[in-house]
């Protein structure tokens, strides 16, 4: 299907959504419609959300709770560099170019999974990027392989999609195998 987005929203709070707003006002925001997606991969998000863009237009942006900022901000560099390399790697692997308009970066506190790849913005743990004591390599570890294999589904899960829920091992396998590539 495609999706078209307009929400009204309490002043102060950002929107994120499969696309870039087209529209944004104190209180409401329209979005461009998407391209055709599984049903299953349209998603927003909206809250205090503060975004930290990076200075190369390659590096998705990073939302993060206005609570968690500073933080973030220590963590977002090397998250961005990831998921833009990421993206310049499987651009070239497959042979295809970013699919969709715009990629950003969601961190969600108390998100049951690791990650989730809506086409064009990826919903992430919040636990699994921001650290809560000082990393480890395994810990930069699992969060590259996270944030790769969350971007791999850009293509493979978004831009292809399953027929039906029973071969979700298929691309769940190989985003998990080209993040491991990628890295």
């Amino acid at each position: 299907a495609r999706f078209t987005l307009d929400l009204e929203r309490p002043a102060g709070w950002s929107v994120i959504g499969n696309t870039a707003p087209v529209a944004v006002d104190d209180r409401r925001a329209q979005f461009a419609e998407t391209r055709p997606i599984s049903t299953y991969l349209f998603a927003f998000a909206a809250g205090p959300f503060s975004a930290i863009r990076s200075k190369n237009p390659a590096e998705p942006t990073l939302y993060v709770r206005k609570s968690q900022l500073t933080r973030a901000q220590q963590e977002a560099p090397q998250v961005q560099q990831v998921a833009a390399r990421g993206i310049a790697y499987l651009s070239d692997y497959f042979a295809q170019p970013f699919p969709f308009s715009k990629y950003d970066l969601v961190l969600i506190p108390g998100f049951p999974f690791g990650g989730m790849e809506h086409a064009g913005e990826t919903f992430l743990n919040e636990d699994g990027v921001l650290f809560r004591s000082t990393p480890t390599e395994s810990d930069y570890f699992r969060r590259n392989i996270l944030v790769l294999h969350e971007t791999c589904h850009q293509w493979f899960g978004d831009m292809v999609t399953m027929r039906w829920f029973d071969d979700l091992w298929l691309k769940e396998g190989f985003a998990q195998y080209m993040a491991y590539k990628a890295l």
